[in-house]
């Protein structure tokens, strides 16, 4: 039960943009966007937290969730926001090249991200072999 001294998180209308990504959204069509960086020296998970803590504090729609109120959107404030809910460091199995990680990446691709946090995730893929041969 909330009390008159709990927190309401802040709202902040959703863009047309978004809101149309979001109704598009089906869990036979997931709208997923998603991307890969290969670097040439590996960053440990600290590191990787840090980089995304720089991009939530310049772009706060990263720790907002997105609520339908009243027949529209709208980004809400995740009052438990936490990176490690977000961030995550993986190692895949066998042999880690760029086929199995391109696996990891379709598995990873047709999961529904929860709804009840903000829709994002980011994965530090620790120790794949690049097809130079360096990991």
């Amino acid at each position: 039960m909330a009390t008159m001294t709990d927190p309401k998180p802040a709202r902040v209308p959703m863009g047309v943009q978004d809101a149309l990504w979001l109704t598009m959204d089906r869990p036979n069509a997931l709208m997923v966007v998603d991307g890969v960086m290969t670097l040439g020296a590996a960053p440990d998970l600290d590191q990787v937290h840090e980089v995304f803590a720089r991009a939530v504090a310049r772009f706060p729609v990263f720790s907002r969730r997105a609520v339908r109120t009243r027949g529209s959107w709208v980004w809400e404030d995740d009052l438990d926001f936490e990176l490690g809910r977000h961030v995550t460091a993986v190692r895949l199995p066998g042999k880690a090249d760029m086929v199995a990680l391109q696996a990891f990446l379709a598995l990873k691709r047709a999961e529904p991200l929860p709804r009840d946090r903000p829709l994002w995730a980011g994965y530090l893929v620790e120790k794949v072999v690049l097809e130079d041969g360096r990991e």
